[in-house]
């Protein structure tokens, strides 16, 4: 297991001899900071929480290729073309239980898709779908790397997955 400086715990000794005092404060403060996880560290729940991420990711991932549709991961956030948006939410939702169980979660999403928009435009009449929607398409840079993945990727269906 590998440890990391604040690890030295519970006696810290490395860093209480005075060989590193600026190390010593900024790893008291840290812990000071961090009270409701105190007991936490250096337990491995980081690495226990990475696991857990990476089989949500995973069922998330092995759901969309089923279904032959593209999914990319970032991090822990996720990038799908607009209209599996919802889906993807309710994958999310049903990995994350299966994985850790019945716990209330926040989702994030970094923009409103077209979809989002239009389902709060039959909500609200008064929101101008056609130049929210426009706004949100404009922003969109699409990175040679991303055409790049998207060509091989649709190859890879027409190649391997001829019937659609």
């Amino acid at each position: 297991m590998t440890r990391c400086a604040l690890c030295i715990h519970p006696s810290r000794r490395r860093v209480r001899d005075g060989t590193n005092v600026l190390l010593k404060q900024l790893l008291d403060q840290f812990v000071e900071e961090n009270k409701p996880i105190e007991r936490h560290l250096c337990t491995d729940k980081g690495v226990e929480s990475m696991a857990i991420d990476g089989r949500i990711t995973t069922r998330i991932i092995e759901h969309f290729t089923r279904k032959k549709i593209p999914v990319l991961t970032v991090h822990d956030s996720y990038v799908i073309q607009s209209q599996y948006e919802q889906e993807l939410m309710e994958q999310i939702v049903y990995a994350t239980k299966a994985e850790i169980g019945d716990f209330y979660f926040k989702k994030k999403q970094e923009k409103l898709s077209p979809n989002v928009i239009t389902t709060f435009a039959r909500m609200d009449s008064q929101i101008n779908v056609i130049q929210s929607y426009k706004s949100i398409t404009e922003s969109i840079n699409r990175t040679e790397g991303y055409k790049l993945r998207y060509k091989r990727f649709t190859r890879y269906l027409n190649d391997y997955h001829p019937e659609g």
